[in-house]
């Protein structure tokens, strides 16, 4: 199978000449009507950060060449939930469904932990409807028409925790789950000071009241958790820090990053950068941009910022939650928790002396990058001194890399299974063509394009982005080389 970058962008499909929506304003294309009355049906929930490829997988390698199609909800105002869909006639050459009419329900909001917590507790979960939707046009290019998509109710803040949108949803069993990290690290355990997974029990969204455990289940255990799902480790990505441009800084060491996002310092004139220079000549507040307990992008920064141990020492090193809180000796509360990658962007953009995280693909939408006009007065930082790219990533000089995780339901459809089974190799096999994406890659063994090796190598000269490093499936241990 050749190998293909990971797309940053979403495009996926369904055959313009034989599919007509007449719902949408380009009735030549192809909308959601017929998506939804797809010959295979297949529902994914989980990482925002992966949602790119995962779905540019469906649109290489299931779609292929043929037409195509995508439904996204509107996130381009704070709160509102993101939900998506892709489809199309899949490939003649496509490994799952080949010539058939497709559709692959994707869910990114409520985080990485929604593709594991309803999986495991056998609870349903909304999605789009694309019956009921109101789908209008947006992009008609030759081999992929976009839709945006109105009519779910509810905001992602208030109906998150316990997945109470209402409108053009359906309540569906989840067939494909995706995490930023293996699912242990969202389990639950009470005894012992080192944990068998990470962040010392601070992804914990039952345990910790973030999530209804009426909707989504009990609050499970490390144990049930292994015994009960089998992810498959598909591909890293790469994850980095923002803050706002009133700092006037662009980079910030590892230690600095870390007191700030374990409460321990709150003034950004006790914060110095690499250079040993105060970030400001006065006090001055630092407002901390958080994602929401059960984000899979909060759980890495922890794992990142507080070591590879895993060791449970009360909470003192350890990302805190600061929603709410006023420092002392300022009269600013922390800003709430962000239910989505698009929230972390606007907290930063809009907050003044504000710092928060994100995969680096949206490093895109921040001042200086390629689509800089989304988050002007936001601006990607090094941290100490060292980019957040997939280059250094593949190196090995950047460690905020983790691995993503995909994980087949235990109630999974036939037709999810299908498409399982040959997604889970197949995302294995990706490389990536530019360096301006996340993901790197971590092949099955026995990838005929690159000798099995895991994972992939990195490669200057056809500009092959992958990684001599790996955690080995468990966010806990340290990146390890693996080059021979």
């Amino acid at each position: 199978m050749p190998n293909r970058y990971v797309a940053a962008a979403v495009a996926v499909a369904l055959g313009h000449a034989t599919l007509v929506n007449a719902a949408a304003t380009c009735t030549s294309c192809p909308g959601a009507s017929t998506a939804a009355a797809a010959t295979h049906q297949i529902y994914v929930a989980g990482s925002s950060a992966a949602a790119a490829g995962f779905l540019g997988f469906v649109q290489t390698q299931i779609c292929g060449s043929n037409p195509s199609s995508q439904f996204v909800t509107n996130t381009t105002a704070v709160g509102n939930p993101d939900f998506r869909a892709v489809s199309c006639a899949a490939s003649t050459s496509s490994p799952a469904f080949a010539g058939d009419t497709v559709t692959v329900y994707y869910r990114p909001e409520g985080g990485s932990v929604v593709g594991m917590l309803p999986l495991l507790n056998n609870k349903p979960l909304k999605e789009i409807n694309l019956n009921t939707a109101s789908c209008s046009s947006t992009s008609t290019a030759t081999n992929t028409a976009a839709y945006t998509c109105s009519g779910i109710t509810g905001s992602a803040p208030a109906n998150g925790p316990n997945d109470s949108f209402g409108g053009s949803v359906s309540s569906v069993t989840i067939d494909i789950g995706v995490t930023d990290v293996e699912p242990a690290v969202f389990g639950n355990t009470s005894s012992g000071t080192t944990r068998a997974y990470a962040g010392a029990g601070k992804h914990d969204p039952i345990a910790s009241g973030a999530y209804s455990t009426a909707t989504f289940g009990s609050d499970p255990s490390v144990s049930s958790i292994q015994n009960n799902l089998s992810p498959t480790i598909a591909f890293q990505q790469v994850f980095g820090f923002i803050v706002n441009s009133s700092l006037g800084i662009k980079d910030l060491p590892k230690e600095a990053i870390a007191a700030i996002y374990d409460g321990q310092v709150f003034d950004w004139h006790k914060i110095t950068t690499s250079g040993n220079t105060a970030v400001t000549s006065s006090p001055t507040e630092i407002i901390i941009c958080n994602r929401e307990i059960g984000s899979g992008t909060r759980a890495t920064t922890d794992i990142f910022l507080n070591g590879t141990g895993c060791n449970y020492d009360g909470g003192v090193n350890s990302l805190k939650d600061e929603a709410g809180v006023t420092p002392a000796g300022f009269t600013t509360a922390e800003p709430a928790d962000n239910f989505q990658t698009i929230a972390e962007l606007d907290c930063v953009n809009s907050h003044p002396n504000s710092i928060g995280y994100v995969s680096i693909d949206n490093f895109s939408k921040v001042s200086g990058g390629s689509n800089s006009t989304s988050f002007p007065s936001a601006v990607a930082i090094t941290v100490s001194g060292v980019a957040a790219s997939v280059t250094n990533a593949a190196e090995g000089v950047y460690s905020d890399v983790f691995e993503a995780a995909i994980i087949e339901s235990p109630q999974v459809s036939a037709d999810g299974d299908t498409f399982y089974q040959a997604a889970a190799p197949a995302l294995q096999e990706y490389n990536t063509t530019s360096n301006s994406a996340q993901v790197v890659a971590i092949p099955s063994a026995g990838s005929s394009d690159n000798a099995g090796t895991t994972p992939l190598q990195y490669s200057t000269g056809n500009k092959v982005y992958t990684s001599d490093f790996t955690r080995g499936g468990n966010s806990c241990s340290p990146l390890v080389f693996t080059h021979s």
